[in-house]
């Protein structure tokens, strides 16, 4: 009883393709009898002599479009034409005979009008409004040259008139032709509604939505209709063999549906027309065998028995028999058989539907067993190409956004956020948003409260229940920020080795997004994506070990000269300047041996703080060795490096560390060094800041100076 719905556009397709054939066929005859009907006219004298100057072109283009359409429409011809182009040549085949001959304008031109409106209903939409402008081109070309436009405003207006009749009367075909395929998708649209909803229902009534696989909708639609489908003719085929071997007249089986609790007949096989109706649960015969769950058999059946639901009247029965058909202690359905011959099922009888209620059964669970198989199937691939995805993500932007495209592959979401969690400071960070709207949170950070994210962090456990979309005063983040226009919502734990590194912020606008089978996928997918944000962070950690000083912070020598020689690259393409400053602490073995070295370590590291505070976000500053540093100016002048300069020895001179001994200051000495004035490679930019800083030293310490100032007076 399954049902088989037809392709209707695909079939349309193929009416559409034979009617331009034929269409094309039907043109380039009308061609050939325009041809031949001017060839006529031309030789029997009856054009004028202006139609004797255009004679010889509107003859050849209309042997061209007889050519070209014929051979297209017979398929003699590889190079297709086109469909539009058979209405374009109609059209204008018609125009060039009408401009011959003026005589017949009056029949012509409304020939021009059917043929129009006849390639329109035909077409699609924009070929219909291509085909009306290429037909409003040719009647202003008709009253071009019949002079009709040079009596001015008038003219003009019949014109106007004239094409306004063209579009209405085009418009009103093409309408009145569409009507029936209009009529026919609509059709075929309820008729596929109501098979989804018959689907939906016997999905229910057989419990294949147990074992529901969570695919995509379409996915998840064939194969409920596919699974359906084959029940159905598991069914019917036992129920023939039953009819058969019980030699019965009828052989039926209603099934329960459990929202309602009524008993609709699925499935039969019988003799005479039955009728589909819905029957209560205890109602009649077969309900209450339904209520009951006990076999019933009826013997000797009275005249007046008011016959059974699936019948139109009251035919003769004979014996009646009917089975419930449970399932863990359920009542699934009820299977009924009858004869006309008053002759009663024997136990026998009942054995063999007995063991046709367990083929049915079994039939069923095999459709369950082979959604759960299939069930499994996609969560083991969805596993494994999140998996083998995150593993090549290293950065963490790699990382977010791979698992933002594996978790997209499981849960249709709107919006999406994934918050990191600091334990040291208690602080919550928005690292990555996805969704419109999102943008306004990114790199929030919020500490420990009443909200979703927060609990969810601190319970280790995915909240709202059941993916529900919390109230309106109810704190996703912090009780300032909002998430507006969502019908579910769900939040789950990023744990990585016991430990929880924040969170997974989903929302969806349509309710009940995000079921318990989805839930139970993207709880894995959590962790898999919490171990991949562990080895990101693991992953930044050691390139910042590798890239910067332990003690500073500050980038170490090696990542400073590749960087540097990057941005000097970027200075000499742009022809901007570039300055470095070299310098150190003066005194500073001094410090170490009167303060200790610890002490050392830490006028180290505040003089890095110093340095680091001061510059730009684009400047470079990196320690070079021991007590030196190495800062880089981008798009800086030697001038403003010594600006700069001053700024930093001043900023550094005002800092105070206490000692063993008491209180004591630093100073620096740098020596500053322009890229395309004083060198044009980095090492030789370096060596010329360090003769600065030597010089620096040279004339007492605690001073800036620029290598062109030491060149020039050594030149002086």
């Amino acid at each position: 009883m399954a049902s088989h719905i037809e392709s209707y556009p695909l079939l349309e397709k193929r009416a559409s393709h034979s009617t331009w054939t034929s269409v094309s066929g039907l043109s380039g005859c009308c061609a050939t009898g325009l041809a031949v009907a001017l060839g006529v006219a031309h030789a029997a004298g009856w054009l004028s002599s202006a139609q004797h100057a255009v004679f010889w072109p509107a003859l050849g283009l209309l042997l061209a479009v007889d050519v070209l359409l014929l051979a297209q429409g017979l398929g003699r011809m590889r190079w297709r034409l086109g469909n539009q182009s058979a209405a374009f040549f109609a059209l204008l085949s018609v125009h060039v005979f009408a401009a011959q001959f003026h005589d017949y304008g009056a029949i012509l031109l409304p020939i021009s009008y059917a043929v129009l409106a006849y390639f329109v209903g035909l077409s699609s939409r924009r070929r219909s409004r291509s085909l009306i402008a290429f037909a409003l081109f040719l009647e202003f070309g008709s009253w071009m040259a019949a002079g009709a436009l040079e009596s001015g405003a008038p003219g003009l207006l019949r014109w106007l008139l004239a094409s306004m009749l063209v579009v209405l009367f085009a418009s009103l075909q093409g309408i009145v032709q569409r009507l029936p395929r209009w009529r026919a998708l609509n059709e075929y649209k309820q008729k596929l509604q109501r098979e989804q909803r018959r689907v939906q229902r016997r999905v229910q009534e057989l419990g294949l939505d147990r074992a529901h696989a969570a695919a995509e909708e379409d996915t998840r639609s064939g194969q409920f209709s596919a699974a359906v489908q084959a029940c159905e003719e598991a069914a019917s085929h036992h129920l023939g063999v039953l009819r058969h071997g019980l030699a019965a007249r009828t052989a039926a089986l209603y099934w329960l549906n459990p929202e309602s609790s009524e008993l609709e007949l699925r499935e039969a096989v019988s003799e005479l027309s039955l009728v589909h109706r819905v029957i209560r649960l205890g109602e009649g015969v077969i309900g209450s065998v339904a209520k009951r769950a006990q076999l019933l058999r009826l013997d000797r059946i009275r005249r007046d028995f008011p016959g059974l639901s699936y019948y139109r009247g009251q035919p003769r029965i004979g014996a009646f028999m009917a089975m419930p058909i449970t399932e863990g202690g359920e009542v699934r359905g009820v299977l009924c058989v009858d004869r006309e011959e008053e002759r009663a099922f024997s136990p026998e009888d009942e054995n063999i539907a007995a063991q046709t209620c367990r083929f049915i059964l079994r039939s069923i669970r095999n459709e369950r067993a082979s959604m759960q198989l299939e069930q499994e199937r996609f969560e083991l691939e969805r596993f494994y190409e999140a998996s083998r995805a995150l593993a090549n993500a290293l950065e963490l932007d790699d990382v977010f956004r791979v698992s933002m495209s594996t978790v997209a592959s499981i849960a249709r979401f709107d919006v999406a956020a994934i918050t990191l969690y600091d334990p040291s400071s208690d602080v919550h960070t928005v690292a990555a948003v996805w969704g419109p709207g999102m943008e306004s949170i990114e790199k929030l950070q919020f500490r420990s409260n009443q909200g979703l994210v927060s609990m969810v962090v601190k319970r280790r456990t995915a909240l709202p229940c059941k993916g529900e979309a919390p109230g309106p005063k109810t704190p996703i983040f912090d009780r300032e920020t909002r998430i507006v226009g969502i019908g579910s919502l769900i939040v789950l734990p990023l744990v990585s080795h016991d430990k929880v590194l924040g969170s997974l912020v989903l929302g969806a606008k349509r309710v009940g997004a995000f079921k318990e089978r989805r839930l139970n996928m993207l709880e894995v997918i959590c962790n898999q994506v919490a171990v991949a944000i562990a080895n990101g962070q693991l992953f930044a950690q050691m390139e910042q070990l590798a890239s910067t000083d332990g003690l500073t912070k500050l980038l170490n020598r090696r990542t400073f000269g590749e960087r540097m020689r990057l941005a000097l690259a970027r200075a000499q393409r742009h022809g901007q300047p570039a300055t470095v400053i070299l310098t150190d602490i003066d005194f500073f073995k001094k410090v170490n041996d009167t303060h200790g070295h610890s002490m050392g370590d830490e006028v180290l590291r505040q003089v890095a703080r110093c340095l680091s505070r001061a510059l730009r976000c684009t400047d470079l500053v990196g320690r070079y060795g021991g007590e030196e540093f190495v800062i880089l100016l981008e798009d800086t002048d030697t001038r403003g490096g010594l600006q700069m300069a001053e700024r930093l020895r001043k900023l550094v001179e005002a800092l105070s560390f206490s000692g063993t001994t008491g209180s004591f200051r630093v100073t620096l000495s740098l020596g500053i060094a322009t890229y395309g004035v004083d060198a044009e490679t980095d090492s030789a930019l370096i060596e010329r800041a360090d003769l600065a800083l030597y010089a620096c030293k040279e004339a007492g310490r605690n001073r800036s100076m620029a290598f062109s100032a030491l060149a020039v007076d050594k030149a002086a």
